[in-house]
């Protein structure tokens, strides 16, 4: 059974309360009626869909989901550890993304599958059950969670000019994780995280130079126009070690995408160059450090923004009801 306090005390409209706890907590008596063992990001993330199946424009979803836009570039499936974070109930944007993509259906064939893997071992892996849900229906993980990065990008004040979610403007913009008219930069990648760059672009020639293999990395080049709405791909391609040309383009800001959408077994940290063919060109041209040069192991410094990373090994899945 379900016990929900009648006033809402800590809403300031007891109607949002009611719309919003009822259908979160009804969908965690389903989940239950197929395991009682589903990880966090699924429990929450998935109960925080069936919000939007209730009340179209609910706003406890559309705050959670940008919960997630704010941390992208970590993997959907390792919330932060401790007490239920905005993250794992940020997931639903994904679940809400899925179902768009096919329709509610799917929810209940993922559960389906989902509560035999979880019941033979709590820690299965569930993105594995979403791609064997959606190659039930002739799609893949691999091809939906690239178009769900893409989703990513062109909310906002980015949304317009490609296919989004039908409320991409309510949604804040991911921020990338480097900007600049030249980029020298060692991104740390996970398998279902995704790291935006913005180049600001004089105009000409670009090229983008990776020092190592990262070909598990999709990559795609989205222009944007004056106002930053993101428009449609000028190249697509993957993170391989060398020198790409990615065309003739004109002035202007262009975002970078760039994710893992399979399972990967280790993160992928290359250093890669972005920009004017012959700035690019520079960074292939130089030499090696070596000790005598005082360079050490010629290690470099990761962007900030992913400090999480260093200890993703321990997270743990804490799990709680709200």
């Amino acid at each position: 059974h379900l016990l929900v306090d009648h006033r809402f005390s800590n809403w300031a409209d007891p109607d949002d309360g009611l719309d919003t706890v009822v259908p979160h907590e009804l969908f965690h008596g389903i989940q239950a009626a197929y395991s009682p063992d589903w990880p966090v990001w699924f429990s929450e993330g998935t109960a925080t869909w069936a919000e939007r199946q209730y009340i179209d424009d609910s706003f406890d979803f559309m705050g959670f989901a940008g919960a997630y836009l704010d941390d992208v570039s970590r993997p959907i499936d390792r919330p932060p550890a401790g007490p239920v974070p905005s993250f794992a109930y940020g997931a639903c944007l994904f679940f809400d993304f899925l179902t768009l993509r096919h329709d509610a259906t799917l929810m209940t064939e993922i559960l389906e599958l989902g509560s035999i893997d979880v019941l033979a071992d709590p820690d299965a892996d569930l993105m594995a059950t979403i791609d064997a849900a959606l190659q039930a229906r002739s799609d893949t993980l691999e091809a939906a969670w690239v178009d769900f990065a893409r989703w990513n990008l062109a909310v906002g004040n980015r949304a317009g000019g490609v296919e989004s979610y039908p409320y991409a403007e309510r949604l804040g913009a991911p921020q990338p994780e480097e900007r600049g008219a030249f980029l020298d930069v060692d991104p740390r990648y996970f398998a279902y995280g995704t790291i935006y760059l913005r180049l600001a672009h004089e105009g000409g020639p670009m090229a983008l130079w990776a020092e190592d293999d990262g070909s598990a990395v999709h990559l795609d080049l989205y222009p944007a126009d004056g106002t930053e709405d993101i428009q449609p791909s000028v190249w697509t391609g993957t993170l391989d070690a060398g020198t790409q040309e990615l065309g003739d383009l004109p002035a202007g800001t262009y975002f970078l995408l760039g994710t893992v959408p399979t399972r990967v077994d280790q993160s992928i940290n290359v250093r890669l160059c972005l920009g004017a063919s012959a700035d690019v060109a520079g960074c292939a041209e130089e030499p090696e450090p070596t000790d005598e040069d005082g360079g050490g192991c010629g290690c470099r410094t990761s962007p900030s923004g992913l400090g999480w990373a260093v200890p993703i090994g321990l997270l743990g899945l804490v799990s709680r009801r709200r």
